[in-house]
């Protein structure tokens, strides 16, 4: 040998734009540990989930997981609302899902599998030649908290329903014919007034009634008792002794005489302001949830759009002819074929094809099986170790040497 050639490439641009991809991912990763939500895609032509780093912390399963391993865990009725929630998206147009799903935490020998809830949320991706999904990419956020809030709200609901009939709160006996409506001492705990200090009528009672529910509270109250309803529910807000407002239940209960008249009417009257409270403080977080849950399924898609811009930039600006493929697998994993992915200029100019991306490798070029490029991409897809050789490719009108 008695000379050596180099060649240097100028990748400042590129290091600072990696920097900057480990920065906006950095900050991603902190957003969504700090949400209790791990993000994820899914390569639907291969079925090769990746997920980021905080999965295991937030769901138990690890990075590497597999597609048949993460559905494993979802809890075995709800596995087939995940594949209807993608078959939704892609069919309605929409590219979007949203829906909510328990998996089962694997636990030490002889104790039941931890429950845990999720919602999941995001878009999938199109692309290649049919137009059809090829990528999902969403974010999954723990919500067991929310679920076992809900449910201790809906128990809470009932064991509170079983007490009403047992009149939680305080009770009431209404003497119609005389007007005169009696209380039971619960009242002071309630609303706030004691005994005798509200007089025993119903005129008193109504005048505590909120202005804007008093009179729809006493017309539904009537029209029921007038068609024969009894017992009869209806909400209202109570004026308490402090002047604020409490929502009751009251649930009434009519008597009539043999001549069919009304003569007493006894019921509860229960307050129910913490569970008006619990459903709209519900509402407005779940709200709150859905929008942070768009935020961050856009800034992702943002981001993962401008990675690959990035990525297909490098390629463009290089002296060399570039392309990234993906791996086509048969059943049983063996490689068949790669997909072009990206490509760069170079190529596109040399070759004269601009709609390579998306196209099958050894179908555009059949010639590189013979050659032997096939087989070195194969050993380094397998491997992880580079491949080089040079070869003759006399094919398609192509006379000319290749290094690769």
């Amino acid at each position: 040998v008695e000379a050596v050639l180099a060649v240097s490439y100028d990748i400042t641009e590129r290091r600072r734009s990696e920097q900057v991809l480990r920065e906006s991912e950095e900050r991603l990763r902190l957003a969504t540990e700090a949400a209790d939500m791990y993000a994820w895609e899914i390569d639907l032509t291969t079925g090769v989930p990746r997920f980021s780093t905080n999965v295991e912390a937030i769901s138990g399963q690890t990075p590497g997981a597999t597609f048949e391993e993460n559905m494993r865990r979802i809890h075995p009725d709800d596995r087939t609302l995940v594949h209807e929630a993608f078959a939704r998206a892609e069919a309605d147009g929409t590219d979007r899902f949203d829906y909510e799903m328990r998996t089962l935490l694997p636990a030490a020998a002889n104790e039941p599998a931890e429950l845990r809830w999720f919602r999941v949320s995001g878009v999938l991706l199109r692309g290649g030649p049919t137009g059809r999904p090829v990528r999902a990419v969403g974010v999954t956020r723990n919500v067991t908290a929310r679920k076992q809030a809900a449910e201790a709200l809906r128990q809470a609901n009932e064991r509170f329903q079983l007490a009403e009939e047992a009149s939680n709160g305080f009770v009431y006996d209404w003497h119609v014919p005389t007007d005169r409506a009696t209380r039971s001492a619960g009242m002071e705990r309630v609303l706030g007034y004691a005994p005798g200090e509200v007089p025993e009528t119903s005129t008193a009672w109504l005048a505590l009634v909120h202005p804007a529910d008093r009179e729809g509270a006493t017309q539904t109250i009537r029209q029921a008792f007038a068609a024969g309803e009894t017992p009869v529910e209806v909400e209202y807000r109570v004026r308490r002794r402090n002047g604020t407002y409490a929502y009751m239940l009251d649930r009434a209960l009519a008597l009539r005489d043999d001549a069919g008249e009304l003569v007493r009417v006894v019921g509860s009257t229960v307050d129910i302001t913490a569970r008006k409270q619990a459903e709209t403080a519900l509402r407005h977080a779940e709200a709150r949830y859905r929008e942070q849950l768009e935020q961050q399924v856009a800034k992702r898609t943002h981001e993962l759009q401008e990675s690959r811009d990035l990525l297909q930039s490098v390629f463009d600006t290089t002296l060399v002819a570039w392309v990234a493929m993906q791996a086509v697998r048969d059943e049983a994993g063996r490689v068949q074929d790669f997909r072009l992915q990206l490509v760069s200029r170079d190529l596109m100019r040399e070759t004269i094809r601009t709609d390579l991306p998306g196209k099958l490798f050894t179908e555009e070029y059949p010639g590189m099986r013979e050659v032997g490029v096939f087989d070195a991409a194969v050993r380094a897809l397998e491997t992880g170790q580079p491949q080089s050789l040079e070869y003759y490719y006399g094919y398609q009108g192509v006379q000319q040497w290749f290094a690769s």
